[in-house]
């Protein structure tokens, strides 16, 4: 089975196809970044008016729409691509690349677009998400991602950003993927109260929502005036009753309605041998080498752990009916909780004797 199998529009299909790869998403990638080699130049940002002669681009122009951007097909086979008007200039940007991935679909997918416009159809959701993937390579290539990953947690977003002329939300679900360390980039925006408006998990973290920050006292952001924030910082999640240490970067970003952009990067405790998922782990082990049969104990003969039955339940052993159990093992426990310094078996030999030979 491909990639592409979860793909099921024939624009994706086509585009994959004509490219050579599975992947529609590769394909277009591919198809992005050849479209900058010959037409766009090294310069970053980067023109886009460059590209409009290769895409028969006649103009862009901004009106009042419900939509970020349009393409529209004029009669002598070129483009005019519009705009919202009310949107910020980066926003206009992303929606100008995001049309000239259209045209890449014209170009490389042309019977599936024009079988779509004899039916009168509007572009598929799949057609849209590659769009957006034309406009993360048209709009930030990979020089520039580059140069972007050098900098410290939530400096790479504003790196990108300003030299790209992108917003923060392209420059994060651009980055996001190429992070190393496990951890979160956090966007918060205050409206009477903060909340988040975009996070995104960095290396395949787990979620950090519901972690609070103890040097924030437990607010999820830091004060403004401490702002840019660098610290090692202590997570904390009432609900999981775990601890967890970051190197967490925090930068406000100057817009009408107040923002934070917040980074987590995860880290080990500095003087800790384990961390507490760790520390879990070893009990568990702790607990399976306890489990194994003893080969001295002759009582069980070294078979160990077997099903129990109502018969030979005891609630003293905390083990309900079903369970996998040890009779020497129960039969140590309870001389132990008796005071017994041994509990006799057959021919001589003892669990606790055993036991202690094993370490456990």
């Amino acid at each position: 089975m491909t990639r592409s199998s979860g793909w099921s529009s024939p624009e994706a299909h086509e585009l994959a196809a004509n490219a050579g790869v599975d992947d529609p998403a590769d394909a277009m990638r591919v198809r992005a970044r050849a479209l900058l080699d010959e037409h766009g130049g090294r310069s970053i940002p980067v023109r886009l008016s460059a590209l409009f002669p290769w895409a028969g681009v006649r103009k862009v122009r901004s009106e009042q729409m419900p939509l970020e951007g349009a393409l529209k097909r004029l009669s002598d086979g070129r483009f005019d691509i519009l705009v919202r008007e009310d949107a910020s200039p980066a926003r206009q940007r992303f929606s100008v690349a995001h049309e000239l991935g259209h045209v890449l679909f014209y170009r490389h997918a042309p019977r599936a677009e024009a079988l779509q416009a004899h039916r009168g159809l509007q572009a598929p959701p799949e057609e849209e998400r590659l769009c957006n993937v034309a406009a993360e390579e048209l709009l930030m290539p990979v020089a520039a991602t580059g140069d972007a990953c050098k900098a410290e947690g939530a400096e790479r977003v504003l790196h990108l950003t300003q030299s790209c002329e992108v917003s923060i939300e392209a420059a994060m679900i651009r980055l996001a993927p190429m992070w190393r360390r496990p951890g979160e980039l956090q966007l918060w925006h205050y409206s009477g109260a903060w909340t988040r408006k975009l996070t995104l998990r960095l290396a395949r973290s787990r979620s950090l929502r519901g972690f609070e920050v103890r040097e924030w006292n437990w607010r999820p952001t830091p004060e403004p005036s401490s702002l840019p924030w660098t610290s090692a910082t202590k997570l904390y999640s009432r609900t999981k009753h775990m601890w967890l240490f970051a190197r967490t970067t925090a930068v406000s970003i100057g817009r009408r309605i107040p923002t934070v952009l917040v980074c987590h990067e995860l880290v080990k405790e500095p003087g800790r041998q384990v961390t507490d998922l760790e520390l879990v782990a070893n009990i568990r082990t702790r607990r399976a080498e306890a489990a194994r049969p003893l080969p001295e104990c002759s009582t069980c003969g070294g078979t160990g752990w077997v099903r129990s039955d109502e018969s030979t339940y005891d609630p003293a052993n905390r083990r309900k009916p079903g369970a996998r159990i040890c009779p020497c093992r129960f039969d140590q426990a309870r001389a132990c909780a008796r005071g017994v310094t041994e509990a006799p078996v057959a021919e001589g030999i003892t669990c606790l004797s055993a036991a202690a030979s094993e370490g456990t």
